[in-house]
């Protein structure tokens, strides 16, 4: 799931991973997430949080998903946040910090072997993300 107020940056995500056979519900409304995570968090491996969203920061989002799924890996994403923030939320349990803009084919990458499946050739080589 990507949450993110920029529905370039959901779209690319929701298409890039298409691409590799990975389905992606996305959200620019933060409120819209919540409500279909209550009913979907099972079905959904890992949260992409955007941390600058003016509906609602990925700050007091974060221990709403965590309540709904104390288990979900979080990730965290930005173009810009208080470092002190994203620590904290490191503290609570997020996975990772991933800045914005991303680079699409290490992101993917990284998705798809987090998610244990085989990585295309042009994705390998990538940099880790963590």
């Amino acid at each position: 799931m990507v949450i993110d107020d920029d529905s370039c940056t959901v779209d690319l995500m929701v298409s890039f991973l298409a691409l590799y056979g990975v389905a992606v519900k996305g959200f620019t409304n933060p409120c819209n997430a919540v409500e279909w995570f209550e009913v979907h968090s099972s079905e959904t491996a890992l949260v992409f949080l955007d941390m600058c969203n003016p509906i609602m920061n990925g700050e007091d989002c974060f221990p709403i998903l965590r309540s709904i799924d104390p288990c979900e890996e979080i990730v965290l994403i930005s173009g810009r946040v208080d470092p002190a923030i994203v620590n904290g939320l490191m503290e609570q349990g997020a996975l990772c910090f991933v800045p914005k803009p991303f680079d699409f084919p290490t992101l993917v990458g990284w998705i798809l072997h987090r998610l244990g499946r085989a990585v295309p050739v042009e994705l390998q080589g990538e940099a880790a993300l963590t």
